[in-house]
């Protein structure tokens, strides 16, 4: 009795207090209940409301997404701190699904570039240096290519011109800008195909004969012209192509094409038609232009649109022309400037050997061997004969250019070996702090070709010197031009492992 009594005084107690003072005592319960709660931890049914109501499932079973499951997480950990006080991170107007899905989208993602970085760095193990056997680089080009050439929604990509041998069983997929000509000489030589007296190595050959003079020996033709047995026998030969960076090539043919006379009358004029023109109140019309002032930028230009037209006409098969006529291997103005998967894809020809620039020394030396030419590099220094024959012939050949009276109204003599000279320099040949050779306008080709040969071996073959003046005519382009040549060459990145935005030209 007296205990009851004394629990029937508490509890009016209380209820006097609740009248007289329910803010306080309210706020005591409220208090309890939250101590209650997150002191008793995940086995609490209240907990359990609290987390399922944030993320979509009770405590201890699985949510489906890595976010909800961080969010439990993070609740579970703050549980076990009494001094953590608990507010709700994601407001009520925010759509906790949406945010969930994002995060969740976001975690697929970093897994996706880890796994691409991961086959990328699987993909490109150094098969651009030459300590690496060639068997071994070609190993690492091949799975490349058959892991780009396998995923879906790769752009098309085509086969043009194609030489063959056949007593070396060896075809050659030409590609302009890109040791075209040294392998027009080597075929060339092996075949006898020269009307004149052959010299004793194939890199005598005059270079611009090599190129321009019909084949007699050597069979040359169009791959999408080719009846289906002859591009069944075609593949039973051992094919090969050769490459290089496209910034490289993109920066080297506008040296040695445009601001050298290789292509003013075609594609230097094109870009000149399009610019506005100043008339001579003198002359009924205008003069044509010389399409000698074309910059890097309206080059670049060039090649990302104008050329697409041409390069759709160079793909046209035009049935009505004899396989091996010399039209027929004319179909479009300027082949040069397209990207390696549209002269040579790797996805439509199963290609045997890859040959690099970075590599060429020593992938040169094995397809030579199918010709029984390897002796013709048997150089005590390869390196410094090859930069002599590419002077002498740059030059040569340039100065020879003269003779088209097109050409003679928009360069002289002197100022045509200024350019020549500033060309070596831009391209790493001569380095800038040589001085230009006084009474130039004077020299004649060959003794300037001399002095040229003999300040370049001084220069020696720095390839930081080289690549400094690209990176900066690179870098002197708008980002989205940037973009777009990074996109027009993006199969090339890929198929043959360079690198798309190299960080001394993006960054």
């Amino acid at each position: 009795m007296t205990s009851g009594r004394r629990t029937l005084a508490i509890l009016r107690l209380l209820c006097k207090s609740c009248c007289r003072q329910p803010l306080l005592i309210g706020g005591a319960l409220l208090f309890l209940i939250f101590v209650y709660v997150f002191a008793v931890g995940r086995h609490s049914w209240i907990y359990n409301k609290i987390n399922f109501s944030l993320t979509g499932a009770p405590s201890g079973q699985g949510t489906g997404g890595g976010a909800r499951t961080c969010i439990r997480k993070v609740l579970a950990d703050l549980s076990a701190d009494e001094n953590h006080v608990i507010a709700d991170p994601y407001p009520a107007e925010v759509d906790l699904g949406s945010l969930l899905r994002e995060q969740g989208f976001a975690q697929q993602n970093q897994t996706a570039v880890r796994t691409t970085a991961q086959v990328l760095t699987e993909i490109t193990l150094d098969d651009d240096d030459e300590n690496l056997s060639f068997e071994e680089a070609q190993r690492i080009r091949q799975e490349r290519i058959q892991k780009v050439c396998s995923a879906s929604g790769r752009p098309a990509g085509f086969v043009n011109t194609l030489i063959s041998s056949a007593k070396a069983n060896l075809t050659y997929c030409m590609t302009p800008r890109s040791a075209n000509t040294f392998w027009l000489q080597m075929f060339r030589f092996s075949q006898r195909d020269f009307p004149d007296q052959l010299p004793e190595s194939p890199l005598d050959l005059d270079t611009q004969k090599v190129r321009y003079r019909p084949f007699i020996r050597v069979q040359k033709f169009k791959w999408k012209m080719l009846p289906e047995a002859e591009k069944n026998k075609t593949l039973q030969t051992k094919l090969f192509l050769s490459v290089q960076d496209p910034y490289w090539r993109l920066w080297t043919t506008y040296l040695n094409a445009m601001t050298l006379p290789d292509l003013w009358t075609s594609v230097g004029a094109r870009i000149e038609m399009k610019k506005p023109r100043v008339r001579d109140p003198l002359k009924r019309k205008p003069s044509a232009p010389c399409g000698d002032s074309t910059t890097f930028a309206e080059f670049v230009q060039y090649v990302l649109t104008a050329y697409e037209p041409d390069l759709q006409q160079f793909h046209t098969p035009a049935t009505h022309v004899h396989l091996h006529s010399p039209t027929s291997l004319s179909l479009s103005p300027q082949p040069d400037l397209q990207p390696f998967h549209h002269q040579c894809d790797p996805c439509t020809l199963p290609f045997t050997y890859i040959i690099k620039a970075s590599t060429a020394k020593r992938d040169n030396l094995f397809v030579l061997g199918h010709l029984n030419l390897t002796w013709a590099l048997e150089f005590s220094d390869i390196e410094a004969e090859l930069r002599k024959r590419y002077i002498t012939s740059l030059i040569m050949e340039n100065f020879d250019r003269l003779q088209d009276i097109r050409i003679q109204r928009c360069v002289s003599f002197g100022d045509l070996a200024k350019r020549l000279w500033h060309s070596f320099v831009l391209q790493g040949v001569l380095k800038d702090t040589f001085e230009m050779p006084s009474g130039i306008d004077d020299l004649h080709q060959s003794a300037f070709a001399q002095k040229v040969i003999e300040l370049a071996a001084q220069a020696g073959n720095d390839n930081a010197e080289k690549r400094k003046y690209m990176v900066a005519a690179f870098r002197h382009l708008d980002r989205g031009t940037l973009k777009a040549v990074r996109e027009k060459f993006d199969m090339d990145f890929k198929l043959f492992g360079y690198d798309p935005e190299p960080e001394d030209i993006f960054n």
